[in-house]
């Protein structure tokens, strides 16, 4: 039996020993049978001292082992569970938490998600099998192409909507020559192979989103032979060369998608005459990014028959004949509601509005005009042709305000709301200074109220002579405008920091309605202004 070591500490003094040690001559006089009892009685005293102190330091380090126990069987039950998977909630409810995680994964990533919840365990297995939603969404790389998943997902997606990115990691056309490389070769095969097993399915199709060189877009367009019911949106995005070339018609003879709303071509050189209206019914949202058109006029008239088109987006549209003046009647785009303009100049903008009229339009979105031009009204014969636009939302991409601002007072005139976004720390104070200046003409004639939004200081003092100057703004400042109006009557400021009390006070003696409130830490700068009406 193994030794154990005690380490014996000295024992505390006793009134018993203090009583024997301070009176040894009464220890002296007992009888020796006696005396030897009382030796024998210290010498236990101090033994169980020692034993008590030894048991209390061992506890104390079994109580610390005993915590050390219990805290390591915690952590394996928690690693425990989470390493292994769930086998005490309800099929519908993982069905839920998987449809919802695949639901916010980016769809690029979808398949790979389906197929590693499918591996965790067979009991996940089989439900993910059952949920027809998680095969739906068909990333596919003509490069790098698996057929057999390609295969797999078509087939459990049942009849649920496919929604399909066929996409290529070249950049440029096969060679057209016929002389293929084995790589070109092999890309051709695949993209055969994927046609193949999709287009037998083309009536299941709910979104498709091509990025390829224009051969393969062409080959794609094609084979579309035939209804696809379910496909309510469908992109194009070319590769290789800047424009890829459609025929006179978009889509097959057979080819109808009753319920796409939405198409978004890019960089795609139109011929003179489109057709495929006929083939899109109920469209009504319609982007055009680096189109390459014959002439302005060619492209309305290939929006006209468009009967349902609500939205309209143009992105840098090159016309090859800018001379469109003619005294043809404007095109007509009866439901268009929403039309945007980005990255195209002033007068490129006037030219365009002057070839149609929209009844119904009600919001006009110019983003990043690339530059400024003449200082004449973008809308003319505003009220005749856009009679329902009124709404107008500008980006200003300067960095100094003076001549934007007084080249977009001309611009608007006609709009009753006038959104600008802005994005420098001292653009609200260049627009304060800039509106309240009374020396020259009068900036934004007929404005009544202001909304600003700044993510850095707004200064008061320049806003009191904003207010004080428009007030005091002579008729001859505004007598060339449609609406010789000067005054404010509202100003709304939303800033990161308070307004001292006695500035409050003045503006509201001032002004109809004032506020001033903190910015919201997701709002960014912009600036309302509103015109009464004449």
């Amino acid at each position: 039996m193994d030794r154990v070591s005690i380490e014996v500490s000295p024992l505390p003094r006793s009134t018993c020993i203090d009583n024997v040690m301070t009176r040894p001559q009464e220890l002296n006089d007992t009888p020796y049978e006696l005396r030897s009892d009382v030796y024998e009685r210290l010498l236990e005293c101090r033994d169980v001292h020692v034993l008590n102190v030894a048991v209390n330091r061992v506890q104390r380090k079994l109580d610390m082992l005993q915590r050390l126990h219990s805290r390591l069987l915690a952590h394996k039950a928690l690693v425990s569970s989470l390493a292994a998977p769930t086998r005490l909630i309800s099929e519908d409810l993982l069905l839920r938490i998987l449809t919802c995680a695949w639901s916010c994964t980016v769809k690029g990533d979808r398949l790979q998600f389906t197929l590693s919840v499918a591996s965790v365990c067979r009991s996940w297995r089989e439900v993910v099998i059952e949920a027809s939603e998680l095969w739906s969404t068909i990333p596919i790389n003509v490069i790098h192409q698996c057929l057999s998943n390609l295969r797999l997902f078509i087939e459990r997606s049942r009849s649920r909507g496919l929604e399909i990115n066929i996409d290529s990691l070249r950049y440029k056309d096969y060679s057209e020559s016929g002389n293929l490389s084995s790589r070109e070769e092999k890309e051709h095969e695949n993209m055969a192979a994927v046609l193949k097993l999709l287009v037998p399915h083309l009536n299941h199709w709910k979104s498709l989103s091509i990025c390829l060189p224009i051969n393969y877009i062409t080959q794609v367009l094609a084979s579309m032979e035939g209804p696809a019911d379910l496909l309510g949106k469908f992109s194009v995005f070319p590769k290789g060369s800047m424009y890829g070339f459609l025929r006179s018609s978009m889509f097959p003879a057979h080819f109808k998608a009753r319920r796409l709303t939405i198409l978004d071509l890019h960089g795609i050189q139109f011929p003179e005459t489109v057709v495929f209206q006929d083939a899109v019914p109920a469209l009504r949202t319609l982007k055009l990014s680096y189109p390459k058109m014959p002439s302005r006029r060619s492209m309305l008239q290939m929006l006209e028959p468009l009967c349902h088109l609500e939205h309209l987006e143009l992105v840098t549209p090159e016309f090859v004949t800018r001379l469109d003046v003619d005294h043809s009647p404007r095109v007509a785009l009866a439901k268009l509601r929403s039309l945007s303009f980005s990255h195209i100049p002033p007068d490129e903008v006037r030219a365009l509005l002057s070839l149609f009229s929209a009844p119904h339009l009600k919001c006009l979105t110019y983003h990043s005009p690339n530059s400024y031009g003449s200082k004449a009204p973008l809308v003319v014969q505003h009220s005749r042709f856009f009679p329902s636009l009124h709404t107008v939302h500008i980006d200003i991409p300067r960095r100094y305000w003076s001549r934007p601002l007084a080249v977009i007072s001309r611009w608007i005139q006609g709009f009753r709301c006038v959104h600008i976004d802005t994005f420098l720390g001292r653009d609200s104070d260049e627009f304060i200074e800039c509106v309240g200046d009374t020396t020259g003409r009068l900036l934004f004639p007929g404005l009544s109220s202001v909304i600003i939004r700044s993510r850095c200081h707004v200064s008061a003092q320049l806003l009191r002579q904003m207010v004080q100057g428009r007030t005091r703004a002579a008729p001859s400042n505004v007598q060339d405008s449609d609406n010789p109006r000067s005054t404010l009557e509202e100003v709304k400021v939303h800033a990161p920091d308070s307004l001292p009390p006695e500035d409050q006070e003045w503006f509201e003696r001032n002004l109809e309605s004032f506020s001033w409130s903190l910015l919201e830490d997701d709002e960014h700068g912009s600036l309302t202004l509103s015109f009464a009406s004449v």
